[in-house]
């Protein structure tokens, strides 16, 4: 049997390092959020030590005490939905950098965001200032834009990654015009 070449070597000797530093680096993150998680819980208004967040989150359903229900009704939804909130954006974020194949790619490159915040100046002049409304408004603006990215980027002269760069671009400059115009022409102080 013959020894494996000494590239297959400096590969595996690469690849373990690489597995190495992406577990190390996951368990930092995950106990860096674990951290945050208790942190959320104990700090707050009516503030509690560690001591008594453990005994709010052990404690049984018949010792039903102040500090269990802010802990189990307020605290806890709040932080597992920011966690979950964190986890999504980064997660976009990972999408936006793969098609792009662009570390810094981010949604202001392809101009949802602008659309975005004139979906949402839309919403606040039309005064659906209610919860879904303004939601609803922003999330149709930049619909709308990733739709209006998409139709212009399809030209078959560029590459479609660089075709949807510029296309990106262009409708973020259009778009923070437009914001701009429509922030300039409005008395709504809630704009503002």
């Amino acid at each position: 049997m013959t020894p494996p070449a000494p590239d297959a070597a400096a590969k595996n000797g690469s690849g373990s390092r690489l597995a190495w530093r992406m577990s190390l680096t996951t368990g930092i993150l995950l106990a860096a959020l674990l951290g945050a998680l208790v942190l959320s819980l104990t700090f707050g208004t009516t503030g509690s030590s560690l001591e008594t967040l453990w005994h709010s989150l052990v404690g049984g359903p018949a010792e039903a005490t102040i500090d269990q229900t802010i802990v189990w009704q307020i605290r806890l939804p709040r932080a597992l939905l920011a966690a979950l909130v964190g986890a999504a954006l980064s997660l976009g974020g990972l999408v936006f950098q793969a098609i792009l194949r662009n570390p810094l790619a981010e949604p202001y490159i392809l101009g949802i965001s602008g659309g975005s915040a004139i979906g949402a100046i839309i919403g606040i002049l039309l005064g659906l200032s209610r919860f879904p409304g303004v939601s609803v408004t922003a999330f149709a603006g930049s619909m709308a834009t990733l739709g209006v990215v998409l139709i212009l980027s399809t030209g078959q002269s560029m590459l479609k990654k660089d075709s949807l760069l510029l296309a990106g671009v262009m409708v973020n400059a259009f778009c923070s015009a437009v914001i701009l115009f429509l922030l300039s022409l409005t008395q709504d102080a809630r704009l503002h």
